[in-house]
């Protein structure tokens, strides 16, 4: 008798979208275009939800494993196999991804939590090797669709690096009652990209030069 198992469709389709909602470059280009109707407007709620998606599916998986490997008396295989090294690494890398953000949010700082996050690399690159490639179409698709993910994530991240950010030589702050609001020159290819106003990720070098925070951005009107 054969078995064909269908692989977790939902728990697949998170671990995609949870690396393709990052792709800020990505975004940017095809908001402004007619396909920009049909995409999901809060890339970032995407990705949380896809987060929680991953969370709870890897310690289902993992736990199901286990428990059949202890059965079986094949505990061994965690650390004698490729699948279950690999499981290891994914589901360590898992828990320090998400615990901090969630569960442990307001007892570790953002610098920490932040570090942590990028984690998703050695999660992503464990992933490619957790299942054998003889394995298609039961899981063995993973070495090749996780590979085009993290490449198009690595792409998107060095051309917004590279030629979506830009030095400010000037801004000026101002204290407001309940925030802090930082007027700022952009240049002309800058206000070329956005869609007045979006997301931006500003870095203080004075204060810390590796630390990039999420602002609102705002165009006015009256100044470029």
């Amino acid at each position: 008798m054969s078995i064909y198992r269908l692989p977790n469709t939902n728990s697949n389709l998170a671990l995609i979208f949870v690396f393709l909602s990052k792709l800020r470059a990505v975004h940017t280009y095809l908001s402004k275009s007619p396909l920009g109707m049909y995409m999901y407007q809060d890339s970032h709620e995407l990705h949380v939800y896809c987060g929680w998606t991953i969370f709870v599916c890897s310690i289902i998986h993992a736990t199901c494993h286990m428990v059949r490997w202890a059965v079986q008396q094949n505990l061994e295989l965690l650390y004698s196999h490729v699948s279950g090294v690999t499981g290891v690494i994914i589901f360590v890398s898992c828990l320090l991804i998400c615990i901090p953000m969630t569960y442990l949010r307001k007892n570790i700082r953002f610098e920490w939590r932040k570090s942590l996050h990028y984690l998703f690399l050695v999660f992503a690159l464990a992933l490619m090797f957790h299942t054998p490639k003889s394995a298609i179409p039961n899981g063995g698709f993973t070495f090749y669709v996780f590979g085009i993910v993290l490449t198009l994530y690595v792409l998107d991240s060095s051309y917004t690096f590279f030629f979506m950010t830009e030095k400010i030589h000037s801004p000026a702050f101002s204290v407001l009652p309940s925030a802090v609001r930082m007027t700022m020159h952009v240049s002309d290819s800058f206000q070329k990209i956005g869609s007045n106003g979006g997301i931006g990720y500003i870095c203080v070098p004075w204060v810390k030069k590796y630390q990039w925070h999420a602002f609102s951005l705002f165009e006015n009107p009256s100044k470029p």
